[in-house]
This record gives C-alpha cells, sequence and structure tokens, in this order.
C-alpha cells in the first residue's frame, strides 16, 4: 500500500500531520496564557482573605481570635456573637466562599490544573484546624471534601474518595445538615469548655 503512493500524497500527508502538531502546540500554548492571565487576577481576589488565613495559619491568633466564635457556630449554630465574634466569622465566611468558587472555576477545566495547587496550601491549613475542619464540614460539605483531595496525584485520590462516597451521597440527598448528624466531632474539647465558662455577651454588642 505505502508503494501505492505518490510522492506528492507523502509530502501533503507530512504537511497535514506537522500542520496539526503545530496547532494543536499553539492551541495548548494559547490555554496556558489564559490560564496565567486567569490565575494573575484570581491572586488578586486572594489578598482580601490574608489576614483571616493568616490568623488560621499561627496557633497565637487562632486560638485568640478564632477557635471560639467558630466552636460557637458549631455547637450552637443560633447563638447571638458579639460584633467581634460576628465579624470574625464573616472574615471566614468569605475565605470559604472564594475557595468555593476556585472550586466551581476549577470543574470548568479552564485553569489546567493549577488552581488546585494554588489553593492547596491554605486550605489544607484550614483544614488541619479541628474547629474549622468540622465547620466546613457542617457549612461547607463541597471545601471539605475538596479539602481532603486538593492537589493530591490520582492514585491517592481516588481511595480518600471512595472513603468519602457515603458522607457524599448523604449530603446528596439529605443536605449537610446529614453530614453534621455523623457524630463526627474532630474539634477538641477545649474550645467548647472555654466558650461555656465564657461570661455573657453584653447585649449592646450583640449581633442579631
Amino acid at each position: 500500500m505505502l508503494g501505492s503512493l505518490s510522492v506528492g500524497d507523502v509530502v501533503s500527508n507530512a504537511v497535514l500531520i506537522i500542520g496539526g502538531a503545530f496547532a494543536l502546540s499553539q492551541y495548548w500554548h494559547s490555554q496556558k496564557v489564559k490560564a496565567a492571565e486567569f490565575l494573575l487576577t484570581l491572586e488578586k481576589e486572594y489578598a482580601p482573605h490574608m489576614k483571616v488565613l493568616l490568623r488560621v495559619e499561627y496557633d497565637e491568633t487562632y486560638n485568640n481570635i478564632l477557635r471560639i466564635p467558630i466552636t460557637k457556630q458549631i455547637v450552637a449554630p443560633a447563638m447571638r456573637l458579639n460584633r467581634e465574634e460576628s465579624d470574625v466569622i464573616d472574615e471566614l465566611e468569605s475565605a470559604l466562599r472564594f475557595f468555593f468558587t476556585s472550586r466551581a472555576i476549577m470543574e470548568l477545566r479552564v485553569d489546567i490544573g493549577y488552581i488546585d495547587r494554588m489553593n492547596a496550601y491554605y486550605l489544607r491549613k484550614l483544614r488541619s484546624r479541628p474547629e474549622i475542619a468540622k465547620y466546613m464540614e457542617m457549612y461547607w460539605p463541597a471545601l471539605y471534601f475538596w479539602s481532603e483531595l486538593i492537589a493530591r496525584p490520582w492514585f491517592r485520590r481516588w481511595p480518600i474518595y471512595c472513603s468519602q462516597i457515603r458522607a457524599r451521597f448523604k449530603n446528596y440527598a439529605y443536605g449537610s445538615d446529614a453530614l453534621a448528624r455523623r457524630g463526627v466531632k474532630p474539634f477538641s474539647g477545649s474550645a467548647l469548655s472555654e466558650y461555656r465558662e465564657s461570661p455573657e455577651t453584653e447585649p449592646s454588642n450583640v449581633i442579631m
């Protein structure tokens, strides 16, 4: 069959192959450029959340500022918070919403996998704090699941994903309350004790 091909046919086929390979390489190059531009824009959106993320990162600021308000939201979601505690929760919620938006964008496959790696450090840091892990489990289950999988190679993701299937199904079928009812309490009892022993909140500082 090869012998029946003319020189012109061989040249034409070679040109098509080379042209296809060049077009494909140009496509991937343009995708990388677009991803880089997009990530630079996303990086600017990161900046407003660095205050709360740095507080999470360091033990002293986390324990003194974040731990008690988050624990209150876990053990008594309807509990009124004072203004300072409400601001802390608002900052945390804003950061979690940023990660949730990043995850939604990642699922559109426009970032070539970079969003996963960009968010890995701080999302894992959030997950490493027991109170925040429980908070995400109750209120942001998509982030709770992602925080276990983020930036891991596929052969490590699959066993973790399989272990999540039951919880994912419950969340899909019954909502995030199903996760909260699982009875898992990854946060320590010390924060809860401190919360219960703290003085009553002044009425003038209470946020409804």
